[in-house]
């Protein structure tokens, strides 16, 4: 019965984001030089060259390769994967494309100034990181720099 319930939950989850999961498939489809660096806690993660940074559609989460070993960039991911699990549908006006918009025109010292931003390192477990290399606290994705620089060496140099 526990197992029901819990395959039961995901499937609702899943359908819960279906737009930005569905999204996330197709940039996943897209993204042939993808590497998957973990799965946790429901979201899954990839390194690839087609994104600047880090870009969140759903549970699918995807790392440039200049990214891989900066550890606050799992956590700051995660925030918006809970973004997208609490507003659902609505993520994407809400969220994503707010988010993706600042991105391509923010030009402001600390990109993480905007709300969005905010509130994805709020529940990524790092509520203020501002892009630093190493952040003072650990946050809710569990990542060890050692294995994320041999990934990046091994599928990115």
């Amino acid at each position: 019965m526990k197992k029901f319930l819990k395959t039961a939950w995901a499937v609702l989850l899943y359908l819960w984001q279906l737009p930005q999961n569905l999204l996330g498939l197709a940039y996943l489809a897209f993204c042939f030089d993808r590497v998957k660096i973990t799965e946790q806690r429901g979201a899954v993660f990839y390194a690839t060259k087609h994104v600047r940074g880090g870009m969140t559609l759903g549970r699918y989460v995807f790392i440039a390769p200049g990214n891989i070993d900066r550890e606050p960039v799992y956590d700051h991911e995660f925030g918006h994967v809970r973004q997208s699990r609490r507003w659902g549908w609505l993520w994407l006006p809400v969220f994503a494309i707010p988010s993706g918009l600042h991105n391509l025109f923010c030009r402001a010292a600390n990109y993480y100034h905007f709300y969005t931003e905010r509130s994805a390192n709020r529940l990524g477990g790092v509520p203020n990181y501002a892009g630093e290399y190493h952040y003072h606290m650990d946050g809710l994705i569990v990542t060890y720099w050692d294995k994320l620089v041999e990934l990046k060496d091994k599928y990115f140099k």
